[in-house]
């Protein structure tokens, strides 16, 4: 679970969009005998853009392969489709989002992650052609740290506790900036 604040560099550019604020909920599941691992993954945000607009997004990951590392820490490379807009703003349409994410624990206590995605928007002209990459429509950088405590169980280990994340995300010809507040939970067994 999440909360999360961003900026956007370039309102005019975005559709008259300036800020945006939501909360969320993100998970994510590697299932592995091993080390190989076959991975998904979902996230729903709700919340306003500003001015004021109805800030959405949804995304499931249905394909996806991974590799685990230590008792709860992962890389994976996650397939899926969705939607996400800001009414009145940013509009809406079917994504196509390819995403590699990181998480690897640095000790019982800190928990590092990163995150890179490139997303497709087909059919949705002003938001198509807007990314700093040449590949994608929209492109996504994130880090996090997580603060908390991880413990070994007869279950498995489990690790908790409050996350704290930057985020640069194209959205049309712009970008935002955004910062992150949330509480994760991790468990492997």
């Amino acid at each position: 679970m999440f909360a999360s604040v961003a900026r956007i560099k370039r309102p005019e550019d975005a559709g008259g969009l300036a800020e945006r604020a939501t909360v969320g909920i993100s998970g994510q599941a590697l299932y592995a005998k091993r080390h190989l691992a076959y991975a998904i993954a979902t996230d729903f945000e709700l919340g306003m853009g500003f001015p004021a607009g109805f800030a959405y997004s949804a995304h499931v990951y249905p394909a996806g392969i991974g590799w685990t590392i230590g008792p709860t820490g992962y890389v994976a490379l996650f397939g899926g489709v969705g939607a996400s807009g800001v009414t009145a703003r940013v509009p809406g349409g079917l994504e196509l989002p390819v995403e590699a994410r990181a998480e690897i624990d640095a000790g019982r206590r800190v928990r590092l992650g990163l995150r890179g995605a490139a997303v497709w928007v087909p059919g949705v002209a002003a938001r198509q052609g807007g990314s700093t990459s040449s590949v994608a429509d929209e492109l996504v950088l994130g880090t996090f740290v997580r603060i908390g405590r991880a413990r070994t169980t007869s279950f498995g280990t489990m690790g908790r506790g409050h996350f704290f994340g930057l985020e640069r995300h194209d959205v049309m010809h712009s970008f935002w900036l955004g910062l992150t507040y949330g509480v994760e939970i991790d468990f492997g067994g």
